[in-house]
């Protein structure tokens, strides 16, 4: 089964995105909750990115189960917002 190929679980979430804000001080203003949006992505993105470094890169491609990524990033966030949901 493809999900005993997970090796490590990387989890984003605000804490992990903005380790120096509350969840609530993420989300007391548009610009907070922006800059909290940013974060998480960014973060979402630099753990997808290393799961890419650690297969031989992004365009590399194999039918072999081993060179499949090992690595599952789980976005646990607020996703009340279609357009970001849509986004990630």
């Amino acid at each position: 089964h493809p999900s005993s190929n997970i090796k490590s679980v990387a989890i984003v979430n605000e804490e992990s995105a903005r380790p120096d804000k509350t969840k609530k001080q993420c989300y007391e203003s548009a610009l907070e909750e922006k800059m909290t949006r940013m974060a998480l992505k960014a973060e979402f993105d630099r753990q997808c990115s290393s799961c890419k470094l650690a297969d031989g890169g992004a365009g590399r491609r194999s039918s072999s189960s081993s060179n499949s990524s090992s690595k599952l990033v789980i976005l646990d966030s607020m996703n009340y917002i279609k357009g970001n949901r849509y986004e990630l």
